[in-house]
């Protein structure tokens, strides 16, 4: 459990991806933390959190994005957000409501999933300060993006 929190919340700062499991692993038994399974996992992540920059570099990640809902979805998304995001401000338009969120990287395909079934794929999610992620629909290109090699070529040559 308390691998897998590190690995969800933190990440190399270097590669800005989470660690893998296994140098996590390693990484605590370098330590050599004795996991105590009556005291909560969080709880336990502070002191590791404390020694653990000295074996392998670490960073607490979370992501920090502007998810836009048209109104008629408000309602279903609300407690979406709320289950996966920190919202830090909610901005009503006259397109829809504009949030300011925060997340933690673990929970961004969940998230998506949920708002995509939800607005029938009809929001938008902006990462602020990164590289600008829309929903899968907006960032494909709809209809006739065949995976297939598209005949034999050109004919007018």
């Amino acid at each position: 459990e308390i691998v897998n929190y590190i690995h969800k919340y933190y990440i190399d700062p270097k590669t800005k991806t989470p660690h893998p499991v296994t140098r996590i692993e390693n990484a605590l038994t370098q330590l050599k933390f004795r996991i105590d399974p009556d005291i909560p996992a969080d709880r336990q992540v502070m002191e590791i959190m404390k020694k653990l920059p000295e074996i392998m570099p670490v960073k607490k990640s979370e992501i920090q994005a502007t998810v836009v809902v048209p109104h008629q979805y408000i309602g279903q998304t609300q407690g979406i957000l709320k289950k996966y995001c920190t919202v830090a401000t909610d901005k009503y338009t006259s397109t829809g409501c504009e949030y300011s969120v925060t997340l933690i990287p673990g929970d961004y395909e969940k998230l998506n999933s949920e708002l995509k079934s939800a607005t029938k794929d009809n929001y938008s999610f902006d990462i602020v300060g990164g590289v600008p992620s829309a929903t899968e629909s907006q960032a494909k290109p709809k209809g006739g993006g065949s995976k297939r090699g598209g005949g034999r070529g050109k004919k007018n040559r």
